[in-house]
């Protein structure tokens, strides 16, 4: 038996707000327009959600410098960008700033955030406390 009604969920994601708005309209026309070819009808609510994430290249250079002078240049990685949502993307739209990550992989531990095995390496805590410091302190203005 066909089921009279179905619901799918998913979510849109883009660095560019124009590119963001082509993913939508075209979901829209493509879900209406399968549907109506089946005969049905289909009805697209967007809500909308998290901004991207979008760094300063001048603070996130400057966070690349600070962490290499604390963990060392070897130990600093540019990251792909990423689609994942953070709230940190509201502050980053109204100040520059940067959002940075403390690796924290283990022999005890190889999973990803979020992860059911996922288990907090306790070890880095002092370096991620001392990396803010550093950059509090590389951000004082000279007294």
């Amino acid at each position: 038996m066909t089921p009279q009604k179905a619901e799918l969920r998913g979510t849109i994601r883009a660095f560019d707000p124009d590119t963001r708005a082509i993913a939508k309209a075209k979901l829209k026309s493509v879900t209406e327009a399968t549907a109506q070819a089946h005969g049905a009808t289909a009805t697209v609510e967007l809500l909308e959600a998290f901004p991207p994430t979008l760094n300063d290249p001048i603070k996130a250079k400057l966070a690349a410098q600070v962490a290499a002078k604390v963990v060392g240049a070897s130990n600093v990685v540019e990251p792909k960008p990423t689609v994942a949502s953070e709230d940190i993307s509201y502050l980053l739209r109204e100040r520059p700033g940067c959002f940075i990550w403390l690796g924290n992989q283990s022999e005890r531990c190889r999973s990803f955030l979020h992860e059911c095995t996922f288990d907090f390496n306790d070890d880095v805590l002092p370096i991620g406390a001392s990396l803010f410091v550093a950059l509090v302190e590389e951000l004082q203005p000279a007294a």
